[in-house]
């Protein structure tokens, strides 16, 4: 069902309005009930007669007047072709023809015209005089652009709804111009993996992107510090977070100790150096282990190690895509590094919060 959302678009000077009203005195106060043109306005006149035995017009019939406003608006629009302007939708390709979609479906395009109204008033012989002018669309085609306001939820929708079909969140995210975000997502999508703490006995034929037929993987990083035993982070930052990791060999108790130990620094807000061992030592022992790469991703953040924060949160969202939350952590790691995709991102993630019940510290940082 299309959504009949009646808009009145006042224009901001009085002189404008007094100026129409001036038009409309000289040109056509004589006419009768009907739609008249002038320049790129057209005026709605409505003469409505009384619908009772009284002396003046009143409110009665100036809501009848208003409705016979409507229906008259809806015949002007159908004759000329009023239509919305896929163009005023900011995004390419397949997201924009969604958005598009859903617009022309869920409203109606008589919404979107702007009018003002010029006159509501009794005049002589018992008749309500009803004008309203409304500006012709001016594009070719006569198409009306489509609001922002109306714009945000329908994307929110979008977005959460793809979350169900990898492939298209893709192509919605580099159709919103986040390129690095595409990245990750297909990243998180890709079959290849690349191994950490590959044992003889594993079988290496499943990591020939990074192993040789000798079963040889390539261990060519250093180390990113002396705890990275098992160069993990690394490669992370090697790869600025972008790689799907592989490990069978892991130690998630031992983890566990070192992420609850990091924990308690990090809340005493104290010993950064310390709780960034205690991560690397962490996520050494066990790559899925997320709390671990949220963490270490605030703790390079605090300590303005922005490439190394951007790296980190990218890892973690290769390996937790659909996390919206940590969209707004990758949004705050951007911002020192490039501002124009995190400015970008901002904008998608306040569409998302018309769909999407974020936490209290992500609303203050998207600014809702």
């Amino acid at each position: 069902m299309k959504h009949f959302l009646f808009i009145l678009c006042f224009l901001p000077a009085l002189g404008w309005t007094q100026e129409y009203r001036d038009i409309y005195l000289s040109q056509f106060a004589s006419k009768a009930t009907g739609v008249y043109q002038h320049g790129n306005q057209l005026y709605f006149v409505v003469k409505q007669a009384c619908l009772s035995e009284k002396k003046y017009a009143g409110t009665e019939e100036s809501k009848k007047a208003e409705i016979s406003f409507y229906e008259m608006l809806q015949a002007e629009a159908i004759k000329r072709a009023w239509m919305f302007d896929i163009n005023s939708i900011p995004y390419q390709g397949q997201l924009q023809r969604d958005i598009y979609a859903r617009v022309v479906a869920k409203y109606d395009v008589n919404a979107f015209v702007q009018h003002q109204l010029i006159f509501d008033r009794a005049i002589d012989g018992c008749v309500r005089e009803y004008v309203k002018t409304v500006l012709v669309p001016q594009k070719v085609g006569n198409q009306i652009a489509i609001s922002a306001k109306i714009l945000a939820p329908i994307v929110g929708e979008l977005f959460v709804a793809a979350q169900a079909d990898n492939e298209l969140l893709i192509e919605y995210t580099a159709n919103a111009g986040l390129l690095e975000l595409a990245a990750l997502l297909r990243e998180a999508n890709s079959v290849r993996s690349y191994p950490i703490n590959l044992a003889l006995s594993d079988d290496a034929s499943r990591f020939s992107a990074y192993c040789d037929h000798n079963q040889y993987c390539f261990q060519t990083l250093s180390p990113d510090s002396k705890f990275d035993f098992n160069r993990v982070i690394a490669k992370v930052l090697a790869s600025n977070g972008v790689i799907n990791l592989w490990a069978s060999h892991t130690n998630k108790a031992l983890a566990e100790d070192f992420y609850q130990a990091a924990r308690v620094n990090f809340d005493q807000g104290r010993l950064p150096e310390q709780i960034i061992r205690d991560l690397t030592m962490a996520l050494n022992l066990n790559p899925f282990m997320a709390e671990s790469w949220k963490l270490l991703s605030n703790i390079y953040r605090a300590t303005e190690q922005h490439q190394k924060a951007n790296a980190i949160i990218n890892q973690y969202l290769v390996q937790h895509p659909h996390d919206y939350e940590a969209w707004v952590v990758l949004m705050k790691t951007l911002e020192p590094l490039n501002p124009e995709q995190a400015q970008q991102l901002n904008k998608l993630l306040r569409a998302l919060a018309n769909s999407y019940s974020y936490s209290d510290w992500a609303l203050k940082q998207i600014r809702i």
